[in-house]
């Protein structure tokens, strides 16, 4: 229990430190809801690719881009990868299970709301897509892209813990996503709709599936970020 109210105190640290991020995060609500929407009726009728790219970044990174600079990836001076916040936690006398869920609590606490809202509004503002979804089935679109939000963007606040990375490991990486960025345009190409497309299928198709096979998703990946995570520091304090 008290492991449990230091995590978020030191994610309530980190959100008061984020006060600007958040507020942007509100502001591009106002900016992206009406401009997605149009994107929704061009994608309907004509499979606009855009909005696939812009519900990946919104549901993975675009959160991540908002941190203030001392929460900020960035490359030490020491040669390692991490955050100056991470840099500065790790000396202390704080368990390890208590910063890594601090630093899960943080990015979801601010990722999770922009997220649900962001769908909420978008249903609430779109005409196009409440024809083309009932609530029952868009509910089911949301909970994937929810889930997505889960095990795709919480590969952000896991690489938090800092790492050595090489050039062969920096090769590696970008021809992962140059792979998985033609991966998505043979998608696009050869079967007419790119992952938004077939996510709405999936969740008017078989929306209880839909449902559950992302909370499946979301809870293994969960466990696997907090497992990496815990060996991740273990190298680090090494490498220290």
């Amino acid at each position: 229990m008290e492991e449990t109210k230091q995590s978020f105190w030191l994610a309530l640290f980190e959100l008061k430190k984020s006060k600007s991020s958040i507020l942007v995060l509100l502001l591009s609500l106002l900016l992206f809801v009406p401009s997605l929407s149009t994107m929704w009726t061009a994608y309907i009728e004509k499979n606009f690719a855009g909005l696939d790219a812009f519900f990946l970044i919104l549901f993975s990174i675009w959160t991540v881009w908002l941190r203030p600079k001392d929460f900020q990836y960035q490359k030490g001076s020491d040669g390692t990868w991490g955050t100056a916040h991470m840099s500065f936690l790790l000396p202390l006398a704080i368990p390890r299970m208590t910063i890594i869920n601090s630093r899960l609590i943080a990015y979801f606490c601010l990722s999770f709301p922009f997220q649900l809202l962001l769908l909420v509004l978008m249903y609430m503002y779109s005409s196009d897509l409440r024809e083309a979804m009932t609530i029952f089935s868009y509910s089911a679109f949301s909970v994937i892209w929810l889930s997505f939000g889960i095990w795709g963007g919480g590969a952000f606040p896991a690489s938090d813990i800092g790492d050595r990375i090489s050039g062969s490991r920096l090769v590696l990486g970008i021809l992962f996503y140059i792979g998985l960025f033609a991966a998505l345009l043979s998608l696009y190409f050869l079967t007419g709709g790119g992952l938004v497309k077939w996510t709405m299928e999936a969740a008017v198709h078989f929306p209880f599936w839909s449902i559950i096979i992302s909370v499946l998703l979301a809870a293994v990946s969960l466990l696997y970020y907090r497992n990496y995570m815990q060996k991740k520091l273990e190298q680090v304090d090494y490498l220290g």
